[in-house]
């Protein structure tokens, strides 16, 4: 039994809730430019360093080990959960897909996420990696539980479902509350906003034909009153990035 198959309503994309629009839209940086977890991936930087470290840690085996009384270790195949570690944690893709991908999402967003598949007899039948930016932890303040609120796929309504911790494999980062790892993104947004915002500027000066901004004269004295209304007006048609060489 997959996500898809406990569905219970949260919110939808219609109602979200505040950190989910955040994650969708970006907020606006001091310089002027939208920084969400996806839009910094178009930086040839952080791409680069969340490809590399996913891609190394993605192709280290990983071997599944017993305990050997009083000391000592030897490898397991046998063991059910070998087969899913090592080879394939589900139908769909091989293990270091599987590796490579947890790592990128733990390296990109603080936090790592997967859905658990039970068989009938309660073994572990299947790994499913869960996206990161749809994910929400929380602490019921009745049981004291963690619950893990995941937004579904447009495909099926954008809604929201909780999972039981049983059934998430949480792998957090640095954080310090111990449970969820914080998001380096998020954290650095004002930082990756600045390097956004000198890309698209470079590129819209090169794309008005590398021509500099002038000097604005008048010909004669303007009132106080004038020159507030021409400095709000300049403002306005010229001032921000979006309106960077504009003629």
């Amino acid at each position: 039994m997959g996500i898809l198959d406990r569905v219970e309503v949260r919110s939808t994309l219609a109602r979200p809730a505040s950190w989910l629009s955040e994650t969708l839209v970006g907020r606006r940086t001091l310089a002027g430019v939208r920084m969400d977890d996806h839009t910094a991936l178009t930086l040839t930087a952080v791409y680069n360093a969340i490809a590399i470290y996913a891609k190394t840690v993605g192709a280290l085996p990983l071997k599944l080990y017993e305990r050997l009384e009083p000391r000592g270790k030897r490898e397991a195949p046998e063991h059910p959960l070998y087969a899913i570690l090592h080879d394939a944690p589900n139908p769909e893709m091989p293990a270091m897909q599987f590796r490579e991908t947890l790592t990128g999402h733990l390296i990109g967003w603080g936090n790592a996420y997967a859905e658990i598949e039970f068989d009938a007899a309660g073994r572990v039948r299947a790994l499913w990696p869960l996206l990161p930016h749809k994910m929400r932890v929380e602490r019921d303040p009745q049981t004291n539980r963690l619950r893990y609120i995941y937004t579904l796929p447009d495909s099926v309504g954008g809604r929201q479902v909780e999972l039981p911790p049983e059934r998430v494999l949480h792998i957090p980062g640095f954080g310090y509350d111990g449970t969820v790892g914080y998001n380096p993104i998020r954290l650095f947004r004002e930082n990756l906003g600045i390097v956004k915002a000198a890309e698209e500027y470079g590129a819209r000066f090169f794309g008005s034909g590398a021509r500099p901004s002038g000097v604005l004269q008048h010909p004669g004295k303007l009132s106080p009153e004038a020159q507030a209304r021409l400095r709000e007006n300049i403002e306005r048609l010229y001032g921000g990035l979006e309106n960077s060489h504009r003629i």
